[in-house]
């Protein structure tokens, strides 16, 4: 029996050929995982996406963002915006005081253009002989015309009120003289402009005055004529007015 230590001490070639492929196999192998495994990323799988999925996608993404933006400005968005405008003068008949005089009919609009309920409080008046808002205030007082106010607009909503001015109101002063009439009647003017008041949703008041925009004119039983105090063709005469 031949022991390992007593193999004969010979050469085989084709026993050490084959060891030394089998060492270029395992060189080649950890060059391989070396270089490309490790440097080397690994090459993008190809997209099995379509044109016609990218365009689902995007108006997808597109309808959400929509979607988020409409809930944001809807409900979570405060907006308090409230204005007026004079739309209307007129006169009416008035005897319900036992003065036999016309009344002043000023027809205006609130608009509440925010996304908040607001509540409008009683309108004020005051009158001068100038449209001059510097000068001296004749009358003023409150206009509070049938248990009409404080009236709640909701979002979106506009609400026309017809305010009354009766004669009765201002009969201690009539104003500007203008003329004399042969009868012996004097006319007299007087302009008159309002102070709107509204609560935000904030719980917070504002209040805004107008312009001298109305012009009353008056004799001694009553007013007489009521019309803008600015005129121009084709322009609305009345402004908007901004209450907050």
């Amino acid at each position: 029996m031949t022991s390992f230590f007593n193999l004969p001490n010979t050469y085989n070639e084709n026993t050490d050929h084959t060891l030394n492929i089998y060492n270029n196999d395992l060189y080649n192998l950890a060059v391989n995982f070396i270089l490309v495994d490790l440097y080397m990323p690994p090459k993008a799988k190809p997209s099995n996406f379509t044109r016609k999925d990218y365009v689902t996608l995007i108006i997808s993404i597109t309808a959400l963002a929509i979607s988020l933006f409409a809930f944001y400005y809807n409900n979570i968005r405060v907006s308090d915006r409230m204005s007026v405008k004079i739309l209307d003068l007129d006169l009416k008949r008035d005897t319900s005081k036992g003065v036999d005089g016309d009344t002043a009919i000023i027809k205006v609009a609130f608009f509440n253009s925010g996304n908040r309920q607001s509540i409008i409080l009683t309108p004020s008046y005051q009158m001068s002989d100038t449209i001059n808002t510097n000068n001296q205030v004749l009358h003023y007082g409150d206009i509070d015309n049938d248990n009409q106010f404080p009236i709640i607009l909701e979002p979106n909503q506009v609400k026309i009120v017809n305010l009354k001015l009766g004669y009765y109101w201002v009969n201690f002063n009539h104003g500007k003289l203008k003329e004399t009439w042969a009868s012996g009647t004097s006319f007299y003017l007087t302009y008159c402009r309002f102070k709107f008041s509204a609560i935000d949703s904030k719980g917070m008041t504002h209040s805004k005055y107008g312009d001298y925009e109305i012009y009353l004119g008056t004799d001694a039983m009553g007013f007489r004529e009521v019309g803008p105090s600015y005129y121009k063709k084709n322009v609305s005469p009345f402004k908007k007015i901004d209450i907050f």
